[in-house]
C-alpha cells in the first residue's frame, strides 16, 4: 500500500505536499472552528471521491471542515488534515 500524504489540493486539480508546521497550524484552526461552531463540520463526498465536488477544494472566506463519507478523510480549505499515522489495534479483554 502506498504511503498516504497530506496534500493541499487546488481547484485546477493540482496538489502539493503540506509542510508539517503548516499541517499542525491547520489542525489547530480546525479544532478551533469546531469549538466555536460544531455546524462547521460538513459530511459529504470530497472531490477525490466525486470529481463534481472539485469546487470544495477552493479556500473560502468562511472555513468549513469537510469529512468525506466516501474515503473518511478530513479537509480544510482544500488541505488534507487526515492523520495517517499507523494505529495499533486494541485487544479486547474479557
Amino acid at each position: 500500500m502506498d504511503e498516504q500524504k497530506n496534500l493541499h489540493y487546488f481547484p485546477d486539480g493540482s496538489s502539493t505536499e503540506l509542510p508539517a508546521d503548516q499541517l499542525a497550524e491547520l489542525r489547530e484552526k480546525a479544532l478551533g472552528l469546531l469549538e466555536t461552531d460544531a455546524w462547521r463540520l460538513l459530511s459529504r463526498s470530497c472531490w477525490l471521491c466525486n470529481p463534481a465536488h472539485l469546487h470544495l477544494s477552493a479556500e473560502e472566506p468562511e472555513s468549513y471542515l469537510l469529512r468525506c463519507f466516501g474515503c473518511g478523510r478530513f479537509f480544510l480549505d482544500g488541505k488534507d488534515l487526515t492523520d495517517y499515522s499507523p494505529v495499533e489495534p486494541e485487544l479486547a479483554t474479557a
